[in-house]
């Protein structure tokens, strides 16, 4: 219930949006659009729910506190009118009447409060001010329908639900149903202990029986939670459906072997020849080196040998299906599209498509292998390569339409004959492969469950090597040997991170309805137009003014136009999709999507690169207009998934160290200078930097400098994010001297400044053509600088060059699972930040991420959403391990009176001493300058001249400290 006294502030607002005389009637129903929607997240505020949509909320609601059928019906039938007004419909004024009738008997049954006579009189004349009903159709079949599960009631075998396009009565969905459904009681079963009530289901071929009762052929779990296509198929094995192979691939690092790189360069292969089938064996392999650097340049000359062989296989089965094949089975190259990417809310699925032929008479579907089919079925393909095909068929048929009827292919280029083989669709194993997806997605909700200070998870008993063979047997047996031996603190720590890991991960994908940031994934798809547009969501209506996507470069200049929305959020660097959006309505469900990046970002035009050179440019040949969105990637959750076991596969010494149970190194004398201290420091060093003390400039500066000068060790510099690599450029450059032969970037093009394109790895080995060169240039460049992230899609430069140094800039605003896995390969590293101006940024609400474990206390870790280096910061303090931390006390960035205000209120009052003083006094007590000339002031974007003089010829005692002068004096 909410509290009672607050219902005369919930009656007030409704009286003043209904009595606002200047608000037409579609802006007075928005208004009260928006105070359902707060009013019902309070309501439910303190469940441990994510509610992915407000039709699962005031469901749940209306189980919870028994709100009567009729108060319930007007709350749905005022929350679709609403989505009505939001797709572009105008309303009425009895529209907004049946919102107030429905808020305010809302606000009675949550607050207990009656309804004052000022509130009932906006009801109108009428006791129904609503829009009469419109009778509910009887269906005997639907193809499709979104129900929300509130009950099960397994004694006659159903669930009860509310449908959400008709929602003014409860209906029973039956499982358990021979010769229809019976195959979905594994579905059932983690319903009932996996899923809590609500739960979102998609019924699907649905038989509606005369008493009402939904009858589904198959039924899909929380649909908005998109699991990837070939992630599904991967778990069909020989012996049947796997679903741990899901959860322990979550783990394990991803290492690239020779059939995986083959796999890659085929790819690239069919990408290649389909844009030029007469390109030349010689040229793109070469070019392959380009590609993937860091994978040929460990190999031996023998191993390279014997991939160029194999290769050259798969690149003369592809040429040839590339000049001939294809056309054979009817599909032409040239109308052809290469990598669509499909997204399908329907069957909570998504995939990329190698090749998707589609005209007016035919579709088709390839889907290319490089390996040889293991166990095939009776077509020749392997379970898990069928089991693809199958899932691409939903969701092709998602977007065109139940009728399209694409032929399936497995291109199997590393056979010596029948290369292209067909998939016939066979629904039962379509079925199966949704089966399977609802317990990858149960496996996902497991995770979320798993709360700070648990040390028993019963999922992770699964992955015993025991319960499975060959190469699942070793896979599980690597991830039970490392968890297996973690002390019970270090479980709880592996746990509790899990956990928070898989919230954010589902949050992310999902997104959680009521709250105020950006609603997940799912909002390309469950959002309306209007609803991106209200949140800066999207860039709509752009028209293509140059069309370059068949080019090397494949590129796309848009042309906005008067309906685009000039404050949408998007940056230079951002991924997205990009798709026709020929009518208002239309999303991401009605049309293939192309991924892309964005480019250049001006206030008349927008330009993307396309990850994917195309030939077929008849599929950009539209009437209408075209859409920008966000894109979203799964990468950066797996990272921290494999970051945790990649802690727990280091040494007890290195976990301990990282936990901070054991202590970094003797402890140094306070008052040192910070140099010479981080240099002596073992294991690590802490460097708390409030603003303006010049953390970047002056310290990541100087540290790089002493390291270069001083020994002979390499240095791996990372930032969270581009503008702060950047930034770390920028302090290198300032070094001077030959600084940019002795550092190189990690990251693409697009997202790296003007400035610092050379010192971009690509660049670096543009001309590179064989393994030694590109060794040469690894060796000859000491410092590599990257983002996290990017660095996390590199790691095979660790096998190629050894880095002693880590130093990890803007370090507060990564999470502890980001970072943990990665310090286990350093023998020193120095984190760089300012936890109390810059912290880390998580979605999960506070009461989800407070730890109240006393062990887990015990190191420190208070809350999940703390970042690493705030965490063993304070740890470092509490300890006395003073050789291993310390903060920057001089700032330059403004006066010291004014600097008093951020000191006392952000800084702890940690005493913060003004530069600015000091040069004001410095100038003050020097005679007058008679050439006119100005005063060097200090800021972070400074750059100071290397004899620290000034821009002018005023004498050095007007100057202010140097940044090294300044540095060897901060402690």
């Amino acid at each position: 219930m909410l509290p009672t006294e607050s219902a005369a502030l919930l009656y007030r607002e409704l009286i003043r949006i209904a009595t606002h005389v200047s608000w037409s009637p579609d802006e007075r129903v928005l208004a009260l659009s928006g105070l359902m929607e707060r009013l019902f997240f309070e309501a439910t505020r303190r469940e441990q729910i994510a509610f992915s949509t407000l039709f699962s909320r005031i469901s749940y609601t209306g189980h919870l506190f028994h709100i009567q059928p009729e108060v319930l019906r007007n709350i749905h039938r005022f929350r679709l009118a609403c989505k009505r007004v939001k797709s572009g419909q105008p309303a009425g004024e009895q529209m907004v009447r049946l919102g107030l009738r429905a808020l305010s008997e809302a606000v009675l049954v949550l607050t207990g409060a009656a309804i004052p006579a000022e509130v009932l009189e906006t009801w109108g004349a009428t006791d129904h001010a609503a829009e009469p009903e419109a009778p509910e159709p009887e269906l005997g079949f639907a193809a499709s329908l979104r129900v929300v599960a509130i009950e099960d009631q397994p004694q006659h075998n159903c669930l009860i639900a509310t449908d959400e396009e008709n929602p003014g009565r409860l209906v029973r969905v039956r499982y358990g149903l021979p010769e229809r459904n019976e195959n979905f009681m594994p579905t059932i079963q983690v319903i009932r202990k996996v899923f809590e009530f609500p739960v979102t289901l998609h019924l699907l071929d649905v038989d509606i029986a005369a008493n009402g009762d939904y009858r589904p052929r198959a039924i899909v779990v929380e649909p908005d939670y998109l699991a990837d296509v070939s992630a599904i198929a991967e778990c069909f094995k020989d012996t049947g459906p796997e679903p741990y192979a899901y959860l322990v691939k979550k783990f394990l690092p991803y290492e690239t072997t020779e059939a995986i790189l083959l796999g890659n360069i085929a790819n690239f292969f069919l990408d290649r020849l389909l844009n030029d089938p007469d390109a030349e064996w010689q040229t793109v392999f070469r070019e392959t080196f380009q590609l993937f650097p860091f994978i040929y340049a460990p190999m031996s000359d023998s191993q390279v040998r014997s991939v160029s062989g194999k290769a050259q296989k798969h690149f003369l089965n592809l040429k040839n299906m590339s000049r001939s094949g294809f056309a054979r089975q009817g599909i032409e190259p040239e109308n052809s599209f290469l990598e669509p990417t499909f997204f399908s809310g329907k069957y909570g699925i998504q995939g990329r498509l190698d090749l998707f032929y589609r005209n007016e008479e035919k579709s088709a579907i390839i889907e290319l292998k490089s390996g040889t089919p293991f166990k095939p079925n009776s077509y020749g393909i392997q379970r898990s390569h069928f089991t693809q095909t199958l899932l691409y068929d939903l969701l092709v048929r998602s977007v065109f339409g139940h009728a399209t009827d694409p032929a399936k292919y497995i291109l199997y280029s590393g056979v010596d004959t029948n290369h292209l083989r067909f998939a016939p669709t066979i629904a039962p194993e379509q079925w199966e492969a949704l089966q399977l997806r609802n317990q990858l997605v149960a496996i996902e909700r497991l995770l979320t469950k798993i709360q700070p200070g648990e040390e028993l998870v019963p999922v992770f008993s699964r992955l015993r090597a025991g319960h499975t063979t060959g190469f699942m047997q070793r896979d599980f047996g690597r991830f039970e040997a490392a968890y297996t031996r973690l002390s019970g603190l270090e479980k709880k720590y592996f746990n509790a991170f899990t956990g928070f890991i898989a919230r954010e991960h589902w949050l992310a994908k999902t997104g959680e309805e009521g709250s105020d940031t950006v609603n997940g994934h799912a909002a390309l798809w469950r959002n309306s137009f209007f609803e991106k547009q209200q949140a800066f969501g999207v860039l709509s209506h752009l028209e293509i003014e140059k069309n370059c996507a068949d080019q090397a470069e494949p590129h796309i200049v848009f042309r906005k136009t008067e309906h685009t929305n000039p404050l949408a959020n998007f940056r230079v660097g951002d991924i997205a999709v990009l798709y026709p959006a020929l009518e208002e309505t239309d999303s991401v469900r009605h049309r293939q999507v192309i991924k892309c990046t964005i480019t250049q970002l001006g206030k008349e035009r927008v330009s993307v690169q396309l990850r994917y050179r195309q030939h077929n440019l008849k599929p950009f040949e539209t009437e209408g207009y075209w859409r920008l969105e966000p894109d979203f990637m799964d990468m950066g959750f797996t990272g921290m998934y494999r970051g945790l076991l990649e802690w727990a596969e280091s040494g007890k010494e290195k976990r301990e160290l990282l936990l901070g149970l054991r202590a970094p190194g003797k402890a140094e004398a306070e008052g040192e200078a910070l140099i010479p201290r981080i240099a002596r420091s073992t294991g690590y060093f802490l460097l708390w930097g409030p603003p303006g003390t010049g953390k970047t400039s002056v310290m990541l500066r100087d540290l790089a400098a002493w390291v270069l000068d001083n020994t002979t060790d390499n240095l791996l510099m990372l930032a969270y994010t581009n503008r702060a690599v950047d930034e770390i450029c920028e302090a290198l450059d300032a070094i001077g001297g030959p600084i940019r032969e002795q550092y190189l970037r990690i990251g693409g093009k697009h997202s790296t400044a003007g400035q610092f394109r050379g010192q971009l790895l690509n660049a670096k080995i543009a001309g590179v053509n064989n393994r030694a060169d590109l060794r040469a240039v690894l060796e000859s460049h000491r410092i590599v600088v990257s983002t996290v992230a990017s660095f996390g899609q590199n790691e095979g430069l660790l096998k190629l060059k050894k880095f002693q140094r880590l130093i990890v800039d803007e370090a507060s605003q990564i999470l502890e699972p980001q970072l943990v896995g990665l310090l286990t390969r350093f023998d020193h590293f120095v984190l760089i930040g300012d936890h109390r101006q810059l912290p880390a940024v998580t979605t999960q609400r506070p009461e989800a991420t407070v730890v109240t474990d006393a062990d887990l206390q015990g190191v420190g870790l208070n809350d999940l959403r703390d970042s690493y280096f705030e965490r063993m910061y304070r740890r470092c303090q509490e300890k006395g391990w003073h050789g291993a931390y310390g903060q920057l006390d001089h700032q330059g960035r403004m006066h010291a009176e004014i600097m008093d205000f951020p000191t006392g209120i952000f800084t702890a009052g940690c005493c913060i001493r003004s530069m600015r003083r000091k040069t004001a006094r410095a100038v003050h007590n020097t005679p007058p300058c008679t050439t006119n000339c100005r005063v060097l002031i200090p800021s972070w974007k400074t750059r100071y001249p290397p004899d620290g003089s000034c821009f002018s010829r005023c004498p050095p005692s007007s100057i202010h400290p140097t940044p090294k002068q300044v540095a060897g004096r901060q402690t």
